[in-house]
């Protein structure tokens, strides 16, 4: 390796590409494309409901759950949705047709860097997990929820 040889990136051009990787665009959506606070989803009321949790570096994550209007059990299963790169929680509206009419819950939420969740940066996984960790405690302690997936 040869510091000296011109490999056709600037300084400038690699702090770029860096931006890109670490500050992604960050995904613009309302919170009305999250949908109706109360729906129907393949003939099944549905009723959705919005939530903050605190990060273990004291950022506030967005979250919703959507819920099927449907007798709770405590035990009813739970899927807790995890965006992509440079998405947000509006990405698991995709699924909600696959899982809520079944009675499983939905939750989604945004990454911490992401969406409406405060934080300047991702981190591609580092930090991901612990808002994942943080979200899933939420989930065992105030939902009611039995078995909990990731999607």
């Amino acid at each position: 390796f040869d510091e000296d040889e011109d490999d056709g990136l600037s300084d400038e051009g690699l702090d770029v590409f860096a931006g890109f990787i670490v500050r992604p665009p960050r995904a613009k959506y309302s919170i009305e494309d999250l949908g109706p606070m109360h729906d129907t989803i393949k003939n099944v009321r549905v009723t959705r409901r919005d939530f903050e949790v605190m990060n273990s570096r004291r950022l506030r994550l967005k979250c919703s759950i959507w819920e099927p209007e449907t007798e709770k059990q405590p035990g009813d299963p739970c899927v807790i949705y995890l965006h992509g790169n440079a998405s947000c929680r509006s990405e698991a509206l995709a699924i909600a047709p696959v899982v809520l009419p079944y009675g499983i819950k939905l939750v989604a939420f945004d990454f911490s860097g992401s969406g409406h969740s405060e934080g300047q940066y991702v981190s591609l996984g580092v930090f991901e997990k612990e808002d994942v960790g943080v979200v899933v405690k939420y989930v065992r302690q105030n939902v009611l929820a039995g078995d909990i997936a990731l999607w």
